[in-house]
């Protein structure tokens, strides 16, 4: 099944970017020995997915939310918060938008969408 690039940089974040190759390599070892077309179909799909993961430069993707340009002492200087949970809450957002598209993770455009998000949840005005 054909994969948005943002479900495409998700999953290698989520599965982590640095055990992609030993998991891929597992699969193909595993499956590669099958006479069944659909083991071998998988095999393809498995191939074709580090490609794509290639492509996507996952591995320059920020994993956490402590490899955005911004971090949460800027988030509370400038929408005047207090540290709290919804600090890391606000990151983490940031961070699944970036993996959207990773030229977002610049601190001018990583606070403006900050601002967007708190005020959508009635943190600042």
């Amino acid at each position: 099944r054909a994969r948005t690039d943002v479900q495409a940089r998700t999953l290698a974040v989520e599965i982590g970017t640095e055990h992609l190759d030993s998991l891929m390599s597992y699969q193909e070892a595993w499956l590669i020995e099958s006479d069944d077309s659909t083991d071998r179909e998988t095999v393809e799909a498995w191939r074709a997915l580090r490609v794509r993961f290639h492509e996507l430069k996952v591995d320059e993707l920020p994993h956490t939310p402590k490899d955005l340009e911004i971090n949460g002492k800027d988030l509370c200087d400038a929408l005047d918060l207090f540290p709290s949970r919804a600090i890391g809450e606000l990151l983490n957002d940031l961070l699944r938008w970036v993996w959207e598209s990773p030229v977002r993770n610049q601190h001018d455009q990583l606070i403006e969408r900050a601002r967007e998000i708190a005020s959508e949840r009635g943190l600042i005005q």
